[in-house]
Formats: C-alpha cells, structure tokens, sequence
C-alpha cells in the first residue's frame, strides 16, 4: 500500500491534470484520464489509464467525509466480492482502487436478458449470482470494533426522516397539524409495527446502500447466469442489521418495481419490513440532498421509491386510510413538488438510467412537469349571444356572479399552470383591461388579433412565444366542472407517439352528431354519427404546431390541426362526465346560471 503524501489539497474539485499528478505521487502513472461521476456522497470518481492497467480514482473532500471506514473494511472481503484498493491518501482524500468497469446490474440486466430462453433461468440465474454476492459479504468476518450492531433506535430515527424531512420539507406536508392527526397516528403505528418486524430478523453484515448502482460486474457483455461475477462497491456504511433491508435492495428497485425472490413468498416478509425501512430513509436522504445541498440528479427517482413504499405497506385494513393517503395526497404533492423545481431551473430533472418502470407514475413525468403553458382562446365576435355581446364580449359574460373568462383562468391555475396566453380580437381592451386589474401577480400575457384568426390560427400565432412541450388548450366561452390538474396528469399515462389528447362528453342537444366516438378508450372520428363531442379542452404538443401547411388566414384547429392527428393515430382523449355547456346562446348561458346556481 502506498503510503500517505501527509499534504493537503488546496481546492475541493479536481481537474483531470490533478487526478493525473496525484495518481503519479502515489505510484500510479496515469497516460489518460476520464471524469465518471460523482454520487450522492460527494465523492468524485475519474478512471485512471496506464500502460498496462486501468483504475478507479476516488475523492473525498477531507472536510466532507473520510474513506477510512471503506479501506479497512475492504482488507477483510475476499478476492471477487468487492474491489481492491491499491493506494490511497487519508489526508488528500484520495482511493485508488481496482477497476471493475462501467457496468453495474442494470446494465448487466440489459445487455443479456433478450438473449435468453426461457427468460425464467435467466431471471434465477440473475438474481442468484446477486444472491451469492452478498452471501460472500454476509459471512464476511469483521472486527466488532469495525462494524458493529446498528441500534433499532437509529433504524426508527432514519425511518423518522420521512416525515421530518421527506414530507414536511421538501412536499409542505406537516403532520402535525389538526387535520392530519389520523395519518400522523398510522404512520407512527406503521413505523413502531416495522422496527418490530426488523428486530425479529435475522441479523447480519448489512450493507444499507446494496443497490443495481453499487453492484457492478466487469464480465457483463460475456455474462451466464449462475456463474457469479458480481462485485460490490461502497460498503463504507456496513453495519450489523437485519437481513430484510440489504435483500430489499435487491428486490425492491428504485428503477424496476418490486420483483418475488424465486423462491416467491417465502421471504417476502423480510423483504416487506427491509424494504418499508429502506424506501422511507431513502426518500428522507435524497429529498435531503437537495434541501440542503441543492443536488437535485436523483430527484426523479423519488416517484418509484415512493410508489414501492405503497405497494409494501400491508392491504390490511388498519392502514386502508394510511395507504389512500399516500396514493393520492403524497403522490400528487411530489408531483407538484418536482415540478416546481423544473420550473425553477430548466434542466434540473433528468429522466432516472435506466428509465423507470412505474405503475403510479411513468415515463411521461418531464413532459408533465414541463407542461406549464395554457391558451385561452378569446377572440370571437359572440355574434349568436347578441345583444348580451353588443357591449360586452362573450368571455366576460357572468354565470352567477362569475365571467366564463375568470371561471377558466382559475381552472387552469388549478391545474398548476404559471404561463397563461389570452388571445383577443372583438373587444380585446375590455379584456385586456380586466385581465390587468384582476391578475396582477399572475404570469398572463394578452396576444391582440387585429384580424380574428380563428381557434387553429390564434394558436399558431400564439406558438412562438410557447417554451413548453404540450400546451392546455381551453375555450374561454365554455362552463366545464373539470377537475384540470387531474387531466393535465393524463401526460403521465398517453403513449410517446400521441400528440393531441381532447376532452369530450357525450353529445348534448346541439351537436348530436358528434365529434368522435370512443371504443375501449381510443378515439375515433367515423364518417356518419358519432357518440362524443369535444368540450373545446385539450393539451396540445407545440411540435405540431410548427408545420408550414396550415392556412396563412383564418382557420379552424379542429378542421386543420386535430382531424390529420386522428388520422396519424396520434390523438388519445378522455370522457368528461361531469356539466359542460358550450356556452354560445343567450339559452344555454341561462341554462349554465340554472345548473351553478342549482350546485350552490
């Protein structure tokens, strides 16, 4: 082992000429040197090249955190359990260890699982090789005074950070308060039932970070299941624990969901209570990390681990309530959570490596918290609401007491909505003037037609001063009771391919006809009668709005926009059965005081 330069470093980031002047002072003579990442410890990790060899470079910045846990512990694994350290320097910071390469489980996984049949032994074979790996680690003979027993008190604190810092903090959550009491008792009542489980399992070397990121194999591309391979890396935070939490590692995922050991049930209730007490320190620690640190690269695997923790909590009745809390109010909180961090800095989410396989949330997660613009289209005469349109234009006519314009404005800030564009044309200083005087905080723009340019015009006019992929769409002279925020989550659910995805309702009296009908949830427009008519509500994907073929004047977007995407098969929609009135006639404006009226 090469000894220590007892020096240290003048800066806490280190450029490739550093790493390669270091790896030289501790008897490694670097040719080329690569920056690899840095993970959620502040460690930074470059591979050192030389002319027969390659390693791995690690450092720590001294004020931060030591590596001497991970050296000590790594003298007692046997050869192909974890890597070898070959040189380091306590005082720099600094670990020079074997190289095991770049791929870790998942994309072990990747490369060979579509090469094997029956996929089954694979699977086996995978997750037994993974198995064995921590075996070798669990029967590893370490100094008590190295790794020693974690106390259930520090179990119940890391589970405890969950509320603390997961949900109070970072998702406004606050379980203190008069309305929260219920769940609040649940939650303690689910932690207290958890470390009981835990302090009944077996325990032994536990790992606590034994995840697909910190299990790597330098065999992946000439892989075979049952043949080993497997390596572990940070092991710095060994500890003496139950053996559910590292085996929850392997098969509650923070990618994949949760997967049956082969042996199925067997041990899935160790696997149940690990992992409860895993997901929940995980997402107090990474919501933690941005809190704090402002480090926000594993933000979007929040989504599944908090998804895994549902699927764990036991289908018994003493947590229905705590459950339905956590899918609903939890689940839209760190939606509404992570998007505000993307809007406050563009580019701060990147989609999880590998992708998530979500069953609450899915891959369209960026599009749903980049969907941060709406249209509100305002700009007709309202020749058929004469004379109630002589003085006034049509959105700002009232249904109760409230104009059709502010009912819809509000709707689309329900949907958590900042950036609102308002065209006009007939009128427009009426609406200018009552947009400025009510929503002086708000982010609304007004984009004056002096020639009206009809629905499909407005919205190609309205195109270049867009910044988001998919843009909410909505008539400003229609009454809907729709719960918004909940159909812009419709982004969550379409296929990639989908462009448009519409609202509709069963046909009302003056369009009996139809728009499009809807057979198993896809749409169709059918030449003759339809079954659905569309509310004048949709989100639209800009890319389509940016083609050179639509009508230079005045058209319409159901005619020229909508129609060629039914005919790409790339228009989804759901059904609204809630009250929606097109509300274009001194009747059915009426009609709308009536029904609100008749709701209050």
């Amino acid at each position: 082992m090469t000894p220590p330069c007892h020096r240290k470093l003048k800066k806490a980031n280190l450029n490739l000429k550093d790493v390669k002047k270091l790896s030289k002072e501790l008897g490694i003579y670097a040719l080329e040197v690569e920056r690899l990442t840095q993970d959620a410890s502040n460690r930074e990790y470059f591979r050192v090249d030389t002319d027969s060899e390659s390693y791995i470079f690690c450092y720590l910045d001294p004020k931060i955190g030591s590596h001497d846990r991970f050296i000590k512990i790594s003298k007692y694994l046997e050869y192909g359990v974890g890597p070898k350290v070959v040189a380091f320097d306590l005082d720099l910071g600094i670990t020079i260890q074997e190289d095991l390469g770049d791929h870790n489980l998942y994309s072990t996984w990747i490369w060979n699982v579509d090469a094997w049949h029956p996929l089954s032994d694979f699977v086996e074979g995978f997750y037994n090789d993974v198995e064995y790996v921590l075996d070798c680690f669990k029967e590893t003979k370490f100094p008590k005074s190295l790794v020693k027993r974690v106390s259930l008190r520090k179990l119940q604190s890391q589970m405890e950070t969950f509320q603390d810092i997961f949900l109070k903090k970072f998702l406004n959550i606050d379980l203190d308060s008069i309305e929260m009491k219920d769940e609040k008792k649940l939650l303690e009542a689910l932690q207290k039932e958890t470390i009981e489980k835990l302090s009944a399992q077996k325990w032994v070397n536990c790992h606590t970070d034994f995840e697909g990121r910190n299990i790597l194999n330098p065999i992946a591309e000439d892989y075979k299941p049952w043949n080993g391979g497997m390596y572990l890396i940070d092991f710095q935070d060994t500890c003496i624990g139950p053996e559910g939490i590292d085996l929850a590692g392997i098969y509650v995922d923070h990618y994949h969901g949760i997967t049956l050991p082969p042996d199925g049930k067997k041990r899935f209730s160790l696997i149940r209570w690990g992992g409860i007490q895993r997901n929940m320190r995980i997402l107090g620690t990474l919501s933690n990390l941005y809190l704090e640190n402002n480090r926000s690269f594993r933000l979007m695997d929040l989504p599944l681990i908090h998804e895994n923790l549902v699927m764990l909590v036991p289908d018994s009745n003493k947590y229905k309530k705590l459950k339905n809390f956590f899918t609903t109010t939890i689940t839209d909180k760190i939606l509404m959570a992570l998007q505000a961090v993307e809007r406050n800095k563009p580019g701060s989410l990147v989609v999880p490596s590998p992708a998530a396989d979500h069953k609450i949330y899915n891959s369209g997660l960026l599009e749903f918290f980049r969907a941060n613009t709406a249209m509100i289209l305002a700009a007709g005469y309202g020749k058929r609401m004469l004379p109630l349109t002589k003085d006034t234009p049509k959105p700002l006519l009232e249904v109760n007491g409230v104009s059709l314009l502010d009912r819809n404005i509000q709707k689309v800030l329900d949907a958590d909505i900042e950036n609102i564009f308002i065209n006009t044309s007939y009128q427009s200083k009426k609406i200018e003037d009552h947009v400025r005087k009510k929503y002086k905080s708000k982010n609304i723009s007004i984009l004056h037609e002096e020639e009206i340019l009809g629905t499909g015009g407005g919205l190609i006019n309205a195109n270049s001063y867009f910044t988001d992929d998919w843009i909410l769409v909505i008539n400003a002279d229609i009454y809907i009771d729709i719960d918004m925020y909940k159909f812009k989550k419709e982004l969550l659910s379409v296929p990639w391919c989908v462009k448009a995805i519409l609202v509709g309702c069963r046909n009302p009296d003056h369009n009996k006809s139809g728009d499009f009908s809807m057979r198993r949830g896809v749409p169709k427009v059918n030449l003759k009668k339809n079954t659905h008519t569309w509310t004048g509500v949709s989100l639209i994907h800009s890319s389509v709005l940016n083609s050179d073929s639509y009508p230079e004047k005045c058209f319409d977007s159901w005619e020229h926009i909508i129609l060629p995407l039914f005919k790409k098969g790339q228009v989804a929609a759901i059904e609204h059965q809630g009250t929606w009135l097109d509300v274009g006639t001194p009747e059915r404006l009426e009609l709308a005081n009536q029904i609100v009226k008749a709701e209050n």
